[in-house]
């Protein structure tokens, strides 16, 4: 079995056709050699490493930012404004709570009832209130466990339910409030 291959080279009959065979071959040629054989030069790599320079913000003058913060004054919030937004109730509105509520405001604290819960031991009152005490000024959270007739800024607690608990004022028995976990 003899088998011969013949390869057409009627192309390079054509000078059109050899002329970009012969660019398309030397521009291969060039761009191997320079990619895997140019040697490297350890000395322009660190030198290019240490031409990278820190990027520094601009900075105002202070004439500037006297007169960019005079344009922004009246976008600003009094000092005033802000602390009756933050804190919950006057004194007054205090005094007003009634009925049933899911948060109740005494002085500066916010209260939520999280549980009521029932404990099996026999030697100490059977249910306790874990209310949580939000201190608005400080923005301070703690949950704090409260049992039957025991007294929470001036209010004594009683346990209703496993949702709700009183608190009747010891000052004035015109504050009755139903401390709920949600309201119906």
């Amino acid at each position: 079995m003899n088998h011969k291959i013949y390869f057409d080279i009627s192309f390079l009959k054509n000078k059109l056709s050899l002329s970009v065979y012969v660019i398309v071959i030397a521009w291969l040629f060039f761009d191997v050699n320079a990619r895997f054989f140019k040697p490297i030069n350890l000395n322009s790599v660190q030198q290019s490493v240490n031409d990278f320079q820190p990027f520094v913000l601009p900075q105002i003058n202070e004439k500037f930012a006297v007169k960019l913060s005079g344009k922004y004054k009246k976008y600003r919030v009094l000092d005033e404004l802000k602390k009756e937004k933050t804190l919950g109730m006057t004194l007054t509105q205090q005094a007003l709570q009634q009925g049933k509520l899911d948060t109740f405001f005494s002085g500066d604290n916010k209260l939520k009832l999280k549980a009521v819960i029932k404990t099996n031991n026999t030697l100490k009152k059977n249910y306790y209130a874990l209310i949580e005490i939000e201190n608005i000024v400080t923005n301070t959270k703690k949950i704090t466990k409260y049992y039957q007739d025991e007294t929470l800024f001036g209010y004594k607690l009683s346990i209703l339910n496993n949702t709700q608990v009183n608190l009747f004022s010891s000052k004035n028995n015109m504050n009755n409030i139903t401390l709920v976990m949600y309201k119906n």
